[in-house]
């Protein structure tokens, strides 16, 4: 747990260098909190992942975390809900 929170910190003060695309630094899975997405060097919104019921995290920590897996991701004032 305590790893995993200090990943999250890295993955909050991600800032991307000469990525002109899209991108967001995940490189911790096991806490679903929000991940800064960057377009280019502009902060355009966050990615956050989730899993629609409980039993289906604990499942996922079994099998791989993209099982049952889904997103929530603001670009602007628009949020998008991609389901697993």
């Amino acid at each position: 747990f305590l790893i995993s929170q200090r990943l999250a910190a890295k993955e909050r003060s991600y800032q991307p260098k000469n990525i002109d695309g899209w991108s967001f630094y995940n490189i911790q899975k096991s806490l679903m909190n929000q991940k800064p997405l960057f377009k280019g060097e502009e902060l355009r919104g966050y990615v956050k992942r989730y899993f629609p019921q409980k039993w289906q995290y604990f499942i996922g920590d079994i099998f791989g975390f993209n099982w049952y897996l889904s997103l929530e991701i603001q670009i602007n004032k628009d949020i998008y809900d991609v389901q697993w």
